[in-house]
């Protein structure tokens, strides 16, 4: 995040002011599935599926639910190109 607010030109304290004010998302992701299944990590293909459903539901990127869940990670998928 903070490689692309540099790209479109903010600098410096500025993007550090941005990236303070953006949420944790993956701080927040585990909250909620903690909440709903426990903490437990699902074991299983389907629990996991089960639980990037219900996260996806609750506006989760795929990247974040991938990441938090232990899929197979590629931060950049959820980021179209222009």
């Amino acid at each position: 995040m903070r490689v692309d607010l540099r790209r479109h030109g903010l600098q410096g304290p500025l993007v550090e002011e941005y990236l303070d004010a953006y949420p944790d998302w993956i701080m927040l992701l585990n909250k909620a599935r903690i909440k709903k299944f426990g903490a437990k990590p699902a074991k299983t293909y389907a629990a996991r599926q089960l639980q990037a459903r219900f996260l996806g539901y609750r506006g989760f990127t795929s990247a974040q639910i991938r990441m938090a869940l232990g899929f197979d990670v590629d931060i950049d998928s959820d980021i179209e190109e222009t």
